[in-house]
Formats: structure tokens, C-alpha cells, sequence
């Protein structure tokens, strides 16, 4: 799907617990034109309240154009589920729901995606993971994910630059 303008995978949503669409599967690439029709009731305003992020998806997801809109991170799944400290020093969790099956990702998700080109010198990466505090860095060719550079990859070059190359292994 790599080449579509908005992709809904396995789409699910609507009000409450109510489900107004279930499993909706629709791509659609450049150039084409699209239309939803229905009977009244059947959804559409629904489907596009979803890809708009007016309703948020039960399921599934909503892909625009290819590009990375937020990452999850450990820091964030520690934010969203409260430690026993925490209920005891009454510190509200992030989403409403404490209950992993119904907190959808795009609530602990991180927005603001720091991320490399795929050019970036190994040193910059280990710079910008530093700096940031960050264990992994998406790396992005015009705003589309094509890997994801770790702490341990950073670590292995190093180590293979200072000819330790047997050390990694």
C-alpha cells in the first residue's frame, strides 16, 4: 500500500461501544476518484469522521498518504499504565482507561516522530539519541518509514569502525 494517498486496513468504528462500520478495507491512489454511498445509516458519515480523526478507530487503521504520524515508545506505554506508585500517589494516567484492549494506540502514541533520512552519519544518529534520550530512531525517505535504527545498531558500527567486529558477535 505503499503507493496509495489513504488506505483504511481492517477499519472499525463508531460511537460508545456501538460499531457502526466493521472491517472496512478501501485504498485509494493518486488519481483516483473516490465516492461512499449509502442508505442513510450506513456509515459514511462515520467513515469519514475516522479518516479525519473526528471518531477514533476501534480497530484497524487509517493510513495518509504512507507518512509516519506518531511512534510508541516504552517511555510512553510507562506513561499510560500507572505504576503502583503511582495510583497510590493518585497520578492520573494518560488515557481514560487504564484497560489495554480498550486504550487505542494514537492515545499514548508520541506525535512529534524525531526521526533521520537515511543519508544521516552513524555519529549524528548517536548524537540525536543521546541528546534526546531516545533508544531508536525511525528512519524516513520522504516521510515513509524504510527502517529503524536501535541503540544496539549504533553500538555495533562503532564497534566494527574500532575493529572489534568479533566483539559483536
Amino acid at each position: 500500500m505503499s503507493d496509495s494517498l489513504l488506505a483504511l486496513e481492517t477499519l472499525t468504528a463508531g460511537y460508545d461501544e456501538a460499531a457502526v462500520i466493521r472491517d472496512i478495507e478501501l485504498t485509494v491512489r493518486p488519481g483516483e476518484v473516490v465516492a461512499l454511498l449509502g442508505a442513510n445509516g450506513a456509515g459514511k458519515t462515520t467513515t469519514l469522521r475516522a479518516v479525519s480523526g473526528l471518531v477514533k478507530p476501534m480497530s484497524g487503521r487509517v493510513v495518509l498518504d504512507g507518512e509516519v504520524v506518531g511512534i510508541v515508545t516504552d517511555r510512553d506505554l510507562r506513561d499510560a499504565f500507572p505504576s503502583v506508585l503511582d495510583v497510590l500517589r493518585r497520578r492520573p494516567a494518560r488515557p481514560s482507561s487504564t484497560d489495554p484492549a480498550r486504550i487505542p494506540v494514537e492515545d499514548v502514541m508520541s506525535r512529534n516522530v524525531v526521526s533521520l533520512a537515511p543519508g544521516a552519519r552513524v555519529v549524528d544518529a548517536a548524537l540525536l539519541m543521546r541528546r534526546e534520550r531516545i533508544g531508536a530512531i525511525p528512519v524516513l525517505q520522504r516521510g515513509r518509514l524504510v527502517g529503524i535504527l536501535t541503540r544496539s545498531d549504533v553500538l555495533d558500527a562503532f564497534a566494527e569502525l574500532a575493529g572489534a567486529a568479533d566483539a559483536t558477535s
